[in-house]
């Protein structure tokens, strides 16, 4: 007979019994789950640390680390902000791009990786790879996504503005002439 809880099962992340670092806390759905649970602020940092399995200075850096989106969360449950969005860092634009220009630095170093050998010489035989032409095309791709995001943007600035308004001014003969 399994015995029904009201409170939900903790969410451990500590794997193997190792200590949950900050980049362990900053990864994607815990991100986010940890903004929501410190912009509802129903556990205090010193409970929400033993939920999830970490020490309490990595849980306050992770708090002012992301301090801005908590702030976010907290307006969106005001009721100032779409929930959707709330605190998702990836809504904003600017932080696509960035990621997009993280993706495609690595992209660019896997790359020289391909082009030269352990001397530094060209190495055209790996440049000639399946390997090489997929990092390629996942460079132009990123490229392609970074340069989707301004145009959308152009798109809708341009859609906003109002089109000049133009008068046509009709007079008699005699009032042009004496405006000449």
């Amino acid at each position: 007979m399994t015995k029904i809880s009201s409170s939900p099962e903790p969410r451990r992340l500590a794997v193997y019994d190792e200590a949950v670092t900050l980049d362990d806390l900053c990864r994607g759905r815990t991100r986010l789950a940890l903004i929501r649970d410190m912009a509802l602020n129903e556990l205090s940092d010193r409970e929400l640390a033993l939920q999830i399995g970490c020490d309490l200075p990595t849980l306050k850096a992770f708090r002012s680390l992301y301090a801005t989106e908590i702030s976010e969360v907290i307006a969106g449950l005001a009721g100032k902000l779409a929930m959707e969005t709330a605190g998702l860092w990836i809504a904003k634009k600017a932080n696509r791009v960035a990621e997009l220009q993280s993706d495609v630095e690595q992209l660019n170093a896997a790359l020289k990786w391909f082009e030269y050998d352990d001397e530094g010489n060209l190495a055209p035989m790996l440049m000639a790879s399946r390997e090489h032409d997929r990092l390629l095309r996942a460079k132009h791709f990123a490229l392609g996504q970074a340069a989707g995001e301004y145009a959308a943007a152009d798109k809708r600035q341009t859609a906003s503005e109002n089109p000049p308004i133009r008068y046509i001014l009709e007079m008699d003969d005699d009032v042009s002439e004496a405006l000449s």
